[in-house]
């Protein structure tokens, strides 16, 4: 009777051992299933609407249709070109700034190669 005992208990305390592991396990394989699941679902979300024309296709296409620079209006390409040549041209005559202004603008880049030099 003693062996018998023994062998039950025996037996009882290896069910009782695999238990935790096989509940860990399921744990496991559910919370792995989880994120599978919700990975699939933010990779469907990030997908663009079926009527969004591809980028590739958007670089191939030659735009006719412009807007100008300073106030973005829309342009033909004729009048576009004519801008973008006055705009290259640049200006007649450089803009003059009063004397007090400049040499403040020079103060301020004595000051910017001082802290360049002196950090404190």
């Amino acid at each position: 009777m003693i062996g018998t005992q023994n062998r039950s208990e025996i037996m009882h305390r290896s069910q009782c051992d695999w238990q935790p592991v096989l509940i860990v396990r399921l744990r496991q394989m559910i919370g792995s299933f989880a994120a599978v699941s919700l990975l699939a679902m933010e990779a469907a979300i990030a997908l663009p609407p079926p009527s969004d024309t591809p980028e590739e296709l958007l670089r191939t296409q030659i735009e006719t249709a412009a807007r100008a620079v300073t106030d973005g209006e829309p342009l033909t390409p004729a009048e576009y070109a004519e801008l973008e040549a006055q705009l290259k041209a640049g200006p007649g005559t450089p803009a003059q700034l009063d004397s007090q202004v400049r040499h403040i603008i020079f103060l301020l880049q004595i000051r910017k190669m001082l802290k360049t030099l002196i950090p404190f």
